[in-house]
């Protein structure tokens, strides 16, 4: 029996010797396992950190972006305003325009059926006045020709006066004479 027991403390020995190793494996695997906690905790740590940073800088260039869209939406408001102010300025303008075209035209309009009205006035009169001076022109042609006639007539008459002047004022010098 004391080789049984003998065994069997053995065997408890070989076992205990066994479960030691198994035990500082554990303690070793759990060291390791320890280190890969803290590991992983500052990791994960380190990650909240870098995530708050992130989150914070996010949160201030939503607050950049947010102010930038609200003052680029001011300008845009403005930019707007001012655009339709031109608009309706530039409106206004082609509507007065366009009225002082028509006053234009309907002016112009007018002046010409006036210039019309005396140039035709005007032809009128010229062409009356040529008739009257191509009349004009026939009887002075006429009156030249009588003139002529008449110069003519007097000439004849002239030559026979002198004719009868030269024929009779010798006889008649000489009556006086005696």
């Amino acid at each position: 029996m004391s080789h049984y027991y003998e065994r069997d403390i053995n065997a408890r020995e070989a076992e205990k010797s066994a479960l030691k190793g198994e035990i500082k494996k554990l303690k070793m695997e759990l060291d390791e396992n320890l280190l890969k906690v803290s590991q992983s905790t500052e990791t994960i740590d380190n990650l909240k950190e870098k995530m708050s940073a992130m989150e914070l800088n996010f949160k201030e260039q939503i607050k950049e972006t947010k102010s930038s869209f609200q003052q680029t939406c001011v300008e845009r408001e403005v930019v707007e305003s001012f655009h339709n102010q031109l608009v309706e300025e530039l409106q206004e303008q082609l509507v007065s325009q366009t009225e002082i075209n028509k006053k234009w035209r309907a002016e112009t309009k007018n002046i010409t059926e006036q210039l019309e009205r005396i140039i035709t006035e005007l032809k009128t009169a010229n062409n009356k006045m040529k008739q009257e001076n191509r009349a004009l022109n026939e009887r002075l042609k006429e009156a030249n020709l009588k003139m002529f006639e008449y110069r003519k007539f007097l000439e004849m008459i002239s030559q026979d006066v002198t004719k009868i002047t030269t024929i009779t004022l010798p006889e008649s010098t000489g009556e006086c004479a005696s």
